[in-house]
């Protein structure tokens, strides 16, 4: 995980989406002369021209892997995954149970069953301990500012 502090110079196409999977926000900026376009989060965070942020990118410069961000004149911590990890774990965990119990039912026909569940488990563990990850960095990085 990189965190980068920019200043958004410019911010142009926002575009607030309100649909089945929640809120989201598109938004495009100018940076030090350089475009970054199609960045997509979580809510609808306060996004201005002129603010200073120090972003937390799951990838160097890859602005599409954005996990949040600090905003450095309030402090305010704008985390994107957070709770959707949590949310997703919960449900996956939910239904590797389902699975379990069907594989438990009756063993020798369910080893598909059995793979998928483990599979969901590793996947809601890496999700969620990489968005903790994050909330703690940002977290970390917010209370330096104060």
């Amino acid at each position: 995980m990189d965190l980068v502090k920019v200043k958004l110079d410019r911010v142009f196409d926002i575009v607030k989406i309100q649909g089945r999977s929640g809120r989201h926000t598109l938004f495009s900026f100018e940076s030090s002369g350089v475009k970054h376009y199609g960045i997509s989060v979580r809510d609808w965070p306060k996004i201005e021209s002129g603010m200073v942020i120090s972003a937390l990118l799951e990838r160097d410069e890859d602005w599409q892997s954005i996990f949040g961000w600090v905003d450095h004149s309030t402090g305010e911590v704008f985390n994107s995954e957070g709770y959707t990890a949590v949310f997703v774990c919960i449900l996956l965990l939910f239904l590797s149970v389902v699975s379990a119990g069907a594989f438990l039912a009756d063993w020798r026909g369910n080893w598909f069953a059995l793979l998928i569940s483990l599979g969901l488990i590793y996947y809601a563990i890496v999700n969620v301990t990489r968005a903790l990850r994050a909330k703690k960095i940002l977290g970390e990085f917010a209370a330096t500012l104060k």
